[in-house]
């Protein structure tokens, strides 16, 4: 049953800075439709630091839970 974590774990720290990247790419190259570029790019750094902040949120969430359960 280790092994299934341990590759588990290896492929989360594998794939997380491709989806990261993957993810800040697409955020940051969107484009209005009215060629506004520093607002496109503005909402584009939005989202994607809001997706950040969320899944930093259900991670602090769950440690305190952790914490609170031991």
């Amino acid at each position: 049953m280790n092994g299934f974590g341990g590759s588990g774990a290896g492929a989360a720290k594998a794939l997380g800075p491709i989806v990261a990247g993957y993810w800040m790419a697409i955020c940051l190259s969107w484009d209005d439709a009215n060629n506004e570029h520093d607002r496109s790019l503005l909402i584009g750094a939005a989202a994607a630091y809001s997706g950040i902040g969320s899944l930093a949120f259900v991670v602090a969430l769950n440690l305190q839970m952790l914490e609170h359960t031991s």
